[in-house]
């Protein structure tokens, strides 16, 4: 066993949050600068060792709930039922179609740079060549322009006298990204250039490493409260270095950084099935990827097959995660073409990935949010005074429309709301 255990140092830091406007689309990314960096005493909600925790308030964790499917999804916006009533009873429903801003995504990237990432590809070239193509791709893709992107990788840092391939047992020595977060596509020139300075040549401290991550993210969060703030592991090996050879202890990590922080963990497996590597004795399966992904709210892994074409593979992983990042939560209360906003004739709905359309009961706050029911929506005050400008998802439903690929929202204006059946 290793010589620390992570441990539940502080709440919450932040629940689904971030407002959207009613008039078109837009990125809403910051621009990448600045930010909480963990300092080496460690900061952080995750502890390792005698590190202090960080500071925090904010809403209660919100629980997770799965990220499956591939189904691609336009960019998300706010869309709105003309007419269609929502169940309503009195008919009349106005058509306003409103497009919803994303959230500003930063998205952390933890990269294996492991020795088996050097193991053959059947397309030709190693598993570190051909992710670090598609990885390169992906941030210098138009479609990735807007969000923030850090670079940090495991195995990076070899305590002073020990032997090549060797690794660092600290978490501290993992918070600090070797790109911070950083606005693509200007961006993406560093990341490209710390990429080509680095080499598979490490072994495999993922508990360490995984906390590191956690933590930084937790302080970018702090600072960045209204960006959605991820965590993607990009692995092609069980966990063998430090002695943290047990799978239950990276997904203890993953638990603490999602109830604690708020910050879900992407699982991508680099996986070679029916294919042998001397460098690679240890492939991950399927079950301890998915178990890993599940702890960190986004329910299974996402796997790259080495035998199929690895590149093509991993820039539609990146964009899978990317788009389904960016579902907001929260949105402002669309405005009425004809006549006053009649706040007890409002209603949501969302459709699942299949089309299948969905109500959400109206709930008067976020105390009355019952997941067992549905979960909910309500506004940010109570109308009529002072009014509400937002509608905001109950956690559980905002874990579900986050939690999957491929999810829409709809508003309805001018049918009674929906309310929890007695």
């Amino acid at each position: 066993m290793s010589t620390w255990s992570p441990f539940l140092r502080y709440g919450a830091i932040a629940a689904c949050s971030a407002s959207c406007a009613c008039s078109g689309p837009s990125s809403g990314a910051n621009s990448g600068s600045g930010g909480a960096t963990a300092s080496a005493g460690g900061s952080g909600v995750i502890g390792a060792g005698g590190g202090t925790s960080m500071t925090g308030g904010g809403a209660p964790a919100m629980s997770g709930s799965g990220a499956s499917g591939a189904i691609d999804m336009p960019p998300p916006s706010l869309f709105v039922d003309a007419g269609s009533g929502a169940g309503g009873t009195d008919g009349g429903c106005a058509g306003i179609t409103v497009a919803g801003e994303t959230l500003p995504l930063d998205m952390l990237i933890l990269y294996d740079r492991s020795k088996s990432m050097a193991c053959e590809v059947p397309a030709g070239g190693d598993r570190w060549d051909a992710t670090k193509t598609a990885l390169t791709s992906f941030l210098q893709n138009q479609a990735a322009a807007g969000i923030n992107v850090a670079l940090t990788y495991f195995g990076n840092t070899a305590p002073d006298g020990d032997p090549l391939g060797s690794s660092s047992c600290n978490p501290y020595d993992y918070q600090t990204p070797d790109v911070e977060f950083t606005a693509l596509p200007g961006g993406a020139a560093a990341i490209v250039s710390s990429l080509g300075a680095h080499a598979a040549q490490t072994d495999t401290p993922t508990v360490a490493a995984l906390t590191g991550a956690l933590n930084h993210a937790a302080s970018w969060k702090a600072e960045h409260s209204s960006d959605t703030v991820i965590v993607v592991l990009v692995t092609d090996g069980q966990p063998n270095a430090c002695g943290a050879g047990n799978l239950s202890e990276v997904v203890d990590v993953a638990t603490k950084g999602l109830a604690n922080a708020q910050i879900p963990t992407y699982m991508v497996g680099i996986l070679s099935p029916g294919s042998t590597c001397s460098l690679d004795p240890n492939q991950p399966n399927q079950a301890d990827l998915d178990a890993v992904a599940k702890a960190g709210g986004t329910n299974a892994a996402l796997i790259v097959d080495t035998t199929k074409d690895t590149g093509a593979q991993l820039v539609d992983t990146m964009n899978k995660i990317r788009q389904n990042a960016q579902i907001p939560c929260e949105y402002s209360i669309p405005t009425p073409t004809n006549g006053k906003l009649d706040y007890d004739k409002v209603n949501v709905s969302y459709l699942d990935p299949t089309g299948a359309k969905e109500d959400v009961y109206y709930v008067e706050q976020m105390s009355a949010c019952d997941p067992t029911k549905g979960g909910g929506w309500y506004y940010d005050t109570k109308p009529p005074t002072p009014a509400p400008t937002k509608i905001l998802l109950c956690p559980s439903t905002c874990s579900t429309v986050t939690g999957k690929f491929g999810y829409r929202l709809n508003v309805t204006l001018g049918c009674q709301a929906l309310r929890i059946p007695a």
